[in-house]
């Protein structure tokens, strides 16, 4: 039997997302840049503009996008959406 590189649990715990994000990362990788808030406003409709927002910051932090962004904290979406200007970005997530 081959060995695995890392157990099932971790490869687990790396396809999710933290929970908790310090202020210092929320900083770091969640705020937008002007050259990304450009590009963002070219996209149609407020939940693409999340969206690609989302999937930006999260490969920047994580290293990688998961393939699915509904268990993302509400604390990055609502961060993200506040600087897109964007009012309610729970129901934009559901």
């Amino acid at each position: 039997m081959q060995e695995l590189f890392i157990s099932l649990s971790d490869r687990e715990n790396l396809n999710r997302f933290p929970a908790d994000i310090p202020e210092d990362d929320f900083i770091a990788f969640f705020t937008l840049s002007t050259i990304c808030t450009g590009l963002l406003f070219h996209r149609r409709g407020d939940h693409n503009r999340l969206g690609f927002a989302l999937q930006l910051c999260i490969v920047r932090y994580l290293g990688y996008c998961p393939d699915d962004l509904v268990h993302i904290p509400q604390t990055v979406a609502s961060y993200l959406a506040k600087q897109l200007d964007i009012i309610s970005p729970v129901a934009l997530m559901l």
